[in-house]
C-alpha cells in the first residue's frame, strides 16, 4: 500500500485541545480517553508497560463508547487528550473547535488485513449487491468506518443510496447480527473474536483495501502552503445573472415584507421593560440551576440513550410479546402471579438479605418529590402569569364591562330611560 493511502486509512488519532500536551508532573495527571479495541490500543499498552511513566507523564486511561465522545470530552475539559479517527477529528478542526492532532494511534497495512466487515454467519449475503438496500452497523454515524463502507459500494460499482446507517457498540455487533436488526457490521478487535469464537458472523469484505488507489492512479501530493487546486478538479459557481434572479425572487416574494410585519407586531405585544426584566431574570436563575445539575440531565440522557439501544437491540422479543401468542402467554403467567404477589416481600427479606423493594421505594418517593416541588414552582409562578396576561395582552380580563343598549319591560316599555330602575333589576342597587 502507499504511503499516502495508508495515511488515509489511519484507524484512530491521538487529538488534543489547543493547549500544547507535555509531560506531567506525579501530582498533576493526563487524562486520555480511548475506546477499547486495536485500533486504540496505544493507550491502553502504554499505561501497562510503563512507557508513560518511563517518560514522566502520569496517565490515567479512561474507556470511552466512541471517538465522538472522546472529542467532546476533549473540548469540555474532561479528558487532556483524546483518541478518534480522522474525519471526526478534521470536522471538528474544520468547523473552528481548538483541537489539534498529536500523533496518530494506529496505521492499516494491507499486507495484515484482517477484514472487518461482517455479516451474520448464515447470512445469504455474498457480495456487495446483495447488501445494496440493507442496514450496516457502525460504531460512530458518520465517522471513518461508515465512510470506507461507501468507498466498498463505489470500488464494488454498486449503488448504496438506499443503504441505511445504524450506531452500535461493537460488543453489539454479533447478537444485532443474528436477530436480523442489521444485515452487516463493521467489527474491529478483540470483538470480532469474541464473535467468531461464539459462531456469530463471518467475513465479508474489507472496507479500507477497497479505499487504496489504483495502481495507475496519478499520484497528488498534499497542497503546501500557497498552492494552487487544479482547474479540472473543481467545480465552476452558478451564474452571477442566476444568483441575482434568486435574490429578486426572494425580494419579490415578499418574505422581507413578512418578516418585517411579524416583528412589528411582536414589539406591539411586548411587555415594558420592567416585566422583561423580571422574565430575564427569572430564566437566567433557571438556566443556572440547569448549569449546575447538568450531570444530572447527562447522566438522565445517557440512560435514556442507552435504554434506546436496548430497546432497539431487543425489537423481536418485543415484536412477540405484542403478538397474540405473547398476549396469551402474558395473560397465563399473570394468574400466579396474582397469588404469588403478596408473598413477594416475605420472600425477598427471606432469601436477598431483605429490603430489595428500598431502592425502587427510593425511587418513587424521589419522583413525587420532585412533582411536588415543581407543584409549588407552578404555584409560585402562576400569579405573575396572570398579572402579565390581564395586564397586557387582556386587559379586559382584568375589567369588564357591560354595554347596555336597550333594556325592555314586560308591558313593551323601554326602561334604559330609568336608570335607578336598570340597576335595581341587575342586583346592583337595593
Amino acid at each position: 500500500m502507499h504511503r499516502s493511502a495508508a495515511l488515509a486509512l489511519i484507524g484512530g488519532g491521538v487529538v488534543a485541545g489547543a493547549q500544547p500536551v507535555c509531560a506531567q508532573t506525579a501530582a498533576s495527571a493526563v487524562r486520555i480517553g480511548a475506546m477499547a479495541v486495536d485500533a486504540c490500543g496505544v493507550a491502553f499498552y502504554g499505561n501497562e508497560t510503563g512507557i508513560f511513566q518511563s517518560n514522566g507523564v502520569n496517565a490515567q486511561v479512561t474507556t470511552v463508547g466512541n471517538g465522538a465522545i472522546a472529542i467532546s470530552g476533549v473540548l469540555a475539559g474532561d479528558l487532556d487528550v483524546g483518541m478518534g479517527n480522522a474525519p471526526q477529528i478534521a470536522v471538528a478542526v474544520a468547523k473552528g473547535l481548538p483541537l489539534q492532532m498529536i500523533a496518530p494511534a494506529s496505521l492499516y497495512s494491507k499486507k495484515n488485513a484482517d477484514p472487518n466487515l461482517v455479516v451474520a454467519k448464515d447470512s445469504p449475503i455474498t457480495s456487495a449487491k446483495d447488501l445494496a438496500a440493507g442496514t450496516i452497523g457502525v460504531s460512530t454515524l458518520g465517522d471513518f468506518n461508515q465512510l470506507s463502507v461507501l468507498g466498498w459500494f463505489d470500488a464494488n460499482k454498486v449503488p448504496h443510496d438506499k443503504v441505511k446507517f445504524i450506531e452500535l457498540k461493537f460488543s453489539e455487533m454479533g447478537q444485532s447480527l443474528q436477530r436480523g436488526i442489521i444485515q452487516a457490521a463493521i467489527i474491529t478487535e478483540p470483538q470480532k473474536s469474541d464473535a467468531v469464537r461464539a459462531g456469530l458472523i463471518r467475513d465479508l469484505g474489507d472496507t479500507y483495501i477497497a479505499l487504496e488507489r489504483a495502481p495507475d492512479a496519478a499520484s497528488t501530493r498534499p497542497l503546501g502552503p500557497g498552492g494552487r487546486i487544479p482547474l479540472a478538479q473543481t467545480t465552476s459557481p452558478p451564474q452571477l445573472e442566476d444568483t441575482i434572479a434568486n435574490m429578486a425572487n426572494f425580494i419579490g416574494s415578499g418574505s422581507i415584507q413578512r418578516a418585517q410585519n411579524s416583528v412589528i407586531k411582536i414589539n406591539a405585544i411586548t411587555p415594558p421593560r420592567p416585566e422583561i426584566r423580571q422574565m430575564a431574570s427569572r430564566a437566567a436563575a433557571d438556566l443556572s440551576d440547569l448549569s449546575n445539575n447538568i450531570d444530572t440531565v447527562d447522566t438522565w440522557l445517557s440512560g435514556l440513550s442507552e435504554s434506546g439501544k436496548v430497546m432497539s437491540v431487543n425489537t423481536k422479543n418485543f415484536e412477540y410479546w405484542l403478538s397474540p401468542p405473547g398476549v396469551l402467554a402474558l395473560r397465563h403467567n399473570m394468574v400466579p402471579l396474582h397469588y404469588l404477589a403478596p408473598l413477594l416481600p416475605t420472600l425477598g427479606t427471606v432469601y436477598f438479605d431483605g429490603y430489595w423493594l428500598v431502592p425502587p421505594l427510593t425511587a418513587i418517593t424521589d419522583a413525587l418529590e420532585a412533582v411536588q416541588h415543581s407543584k409549588w414552582a407552578f404555584d409560585e409562578e402562576l400569579p405573575r402569569w396572570q398579572h402579565l396576561v390581564t395586564d397586557y395582552y387582556m386587559p379586559e380580563r382584568r375589567y369588564p364591562a357591560i354595554n347596555i343598549t336597550s333594556i325592555v319591560g314586560p308591558d313593551g316599555r323601554e326602561l334604559s330611560g330609568n336608570v335607578q330602575q336598570v340597576l335595581r333589576m341587575i342586583g346592583a342597587m337595593p
